[in-house]
């Protein structure tokens, strides 16, 4: 999916890439087809108004190998570029033709053709195509008519010459823009291939977390099924059990929906003044007895009067997800302590939840946070977790702007750090 989805942006950049250039291409190749025809006209029109040409001071056509006349006065200069295949005749009243001024060969019988085409379509300017020719005529004072005939050859050979260094610089944009796309397809679709690859790992634990107890509960159901005739009481083991694994999966459906929402930003934040403290030790009541069944002291060392700015549901459900997650991993015997204090220098709230037990190790910490990540799969079903406590915890977290972070080592334990910012008085 990802490779199509890569392969579709790569496709799409180079299409406008593509589009833009061939834009530019025929803008060029139009705007130099305009001035070549402008030049061959210019040209054409001077060398049919010679006289008037020569008292405005404007230059000649300069004869094939020569200089312009007067090249020396800089008004008079004329530009390689007007150098232009000309032939200039002029046309008596009798139909004789004269060679006024020439600058290209042009055979007898083609001059005289392209005469009497010129004086048979009544037009003072035009093409003739069959001679690839452009011409402009104008009837003198004494009854003859000059015409000039132009090589069209002047403008095809204008786009020639550009035609194939654009085709060439083309491609080598292309290529270049083909390399370019290729790697901002990588980097731009990085995040996407990230999303779509914890979507899929998602999926794939969720589906393996539900398969479990439901197999559970199909199992314990074929023995009530094979014993018609028992009573609840004498199968109320099987009737227990998938009692138990029907809380889980309710458990399991709950935090996945609670992830959903959050993702979806549809479930809306009810902010208000919080006593932090107050909230700590309602949290702190019902893992008494946790902690007592399982040999445990709890320690708590909370100060007073804290007070954040939050949603009082989620953050009693991130304290209880601490909490629960520190007596799961707890060695047994040993001491849980629970800090709040405020940081006067940062404006914060900073509650701590440190454990003794099996430390984390180092490559795992940074993935704690993830969704159905559990450093010891094999402890993970005994403990009651699935993976997803630690991640519930860290969205809250973050939606409340806090951070949330771990700190483990065989030595010191286990410690997880909220920090809050306080409320703005």
């Amino acid at each position: 999916m990802i490779k199509r989805l890569r392969n579709k942006f790569i496709v799409i950049n180079m299409a406008l890439v593509s589009t833009v250039l061939i834009a530019v291409f025929i803008a060029l190749m139009v705007t130099t087809y305009r001035q070549a025809n402008r030049t061959l006209t210019n040209a054409m029109y001077g060398a049919l108004h010679p006289k008037q040409e020569s008292s405005s001071g404007n230059a000649q056509l300069p004869e094939i190998g020569e200089p312009p006349e007067n090249m020396n006065t800089p008004k008079n200069r004329i530009r390689p570029s007007e150098w232009v295949p000309l032939v200039t005749v002029v046309v008596s009243e009798e139909g004789l033709i004269q060679v006024e001024k020439t600058l290209a060969t042009m055979a007898d019988e083609t001059l005289s053709a392209a005469v009497d085409a010129v004086l048979a379509s009544e037009e003072n300017n035009g093409y003739l195509s069959q001679y690839n020719l452009r011409y402009v005529a104008k009837t003198l004072d004494n009854g003859s008519t000059r015409i000039v005939f132009a090589d069209r050859s002047f403008e095809t050979e204008s786009l020639q010459n550009l035609l194939l260094p654009s085709l060439i610089i083309g491609l080598i944009s292309l290529g270049a823009f083909f390399f370019i796309s290729c790697l901002l397809s990588r980097v731009a679709l990085k995040p996407v291939e990230k999303a779509w690859e914890q979507q899929r790992q998602f999926v794939a634990d969720a589906s393996h977390e539900l398969k479990t107890p439901l197999t559970v509960i199909l199992a314990n159901t074929g023995i009530l099924l094979r014993h018609p005739d028992d009573t609840i009481m004498q199968q109320q083991k099987w009737v227990e059990s998938t009692k138990a694994e029907g809380e889980r999966m309710k458990e399991l459906i709950d935090h996945m929906l609670f992830l959903a929402k959050t993702d979806a930003d549809q479930m809306p934040l009810s902010f208000s003044p919080l006593d932090l403290s107050d909230t700590l030790w309602s949290c702190l009541l019902p893992f008494e007895s946790v902690a007592f069944e399982q040999g445990i002291t709890l320690d708590p060392q909370v100060e007073a009067d804290i007070t954040v700015n939050g949603d009082a549901a989620q953050l009693k459900q991130l304290i209880m997800i601490l909490l629960d997650n520190a007596c799961k991993y707890a060695a047994r015997c040993s001491t849980i302590s629970v800090s709040l204090i405020r940081s006067q220098e940062t404006a914060e709230a900073v509650l701590s939840v440190h454990n003794q037990g099996k430390a984390i190790p180092a490559e795992d910490l940074p993935h704690i946070f993830e969704r159905f990540y559990r450093v010891d799969a094999s402890r993970s079903r005994s403990a009651g977790g699935y993976g997803l406590g630690l991640a519930i915890a860290k969205t809250i977290a973050d939606r409340h702007k806090a951070s949330l972070h771990v700190n483990s080592s065989a030595p010191e334990g286990t410690t997880f750090i909220l920090r809050l910012p306080l409320k703005d008085n």
